[in-house]
């Protein structure tokens, strides 16, 4: 298809308007202040996900204190309830009717010696 020159429609173009030089500047502070709250943003999200991060460790390290806190108190009960336990089976092992069956059992072996030995000593 061809297309003659006398119907060609020319559309009339309108002169471009200048802008006001107020408006530039409106824009341009727009701007200036939609960049620095961005900036601004970006930096408050960095601070948080740095804060979240050391958070975490912290919980993590506090928790692991924690435990390693409660095996060692654990550790000390059982280690106060064996001491307990052998203060009073040196106790008991000192005691005048230890020595009395440990005694007769040595001398006279019966069931009875035996079984009194085993309860007091």
């Amino acid at each position: 298809m061809r297309v003659d020159e006398d119907d060609v429609i020319y559309r009339e173009v309108k002169p471009r308007k200048e802008t006001n030089w107020l408006a530039w500047v409106g824009v341009i502070a727009i701007g200036v202040c939609l960049g620095g709250l961005l900036h601004d943003g970006a930096r408050i999200l960095a601070a948080r996900v740095v804060l979240e991060y050391q958070l975490r460790e912290f919980q993590q390290i506090r928790q692991e204190t924690n435990q390693q806190i409660q095996q060692q108190t654990q550790s000390r009960q059982r280690e106060e309830q064996a001491k307990r336990q052998a203060a009073a089976a040196l106790k008991r092992l000192d005691s005048d009717l230890c020595r009395f069956w440990t005694e007769q059992d040595r001398n006279e072996p019966s069931e009875r010696s035996r079984a009194e030995k085993a309860k007091n000593c």
